[in-house]
């Protein structure tokens, strides 16, 4: 989260984790989310959405990089 490095439309985004509980309590989930880790992955998973869950997942080292062919951390 924070301001728009790249100053378009002057917006400020929320953490995504933030942006998740929004997300689920938009979509009438249960407030109490679900946790996962394995060490390098961490997960969070709010379910009782009706068809959909909301999910969040982050990788250690990775901060913004999109997972990808081609890519490595950033450590």
């Amino acid at each position: 989260g924070g301001p728009d490095p790249m100053g378009l439309m002057g917006r400020t985004w929320l953490p995504v984790e933030r942006s998740a509980r929004f997300w689920a309590t938009q979509n009438g989930c249960q407030p109490a989310r679900d946790t996962s880790s394995d060490g390098a992955i961490e997960g969070a998973v709010w379910r009782g959405c009706g068809n959909a869950s909301v999910a969040v997942y982050t990788l250690e080292g990775w901060g913004h990089a999109w997972p990808g062919p081609g890519l490595t951390s950033v450590r």
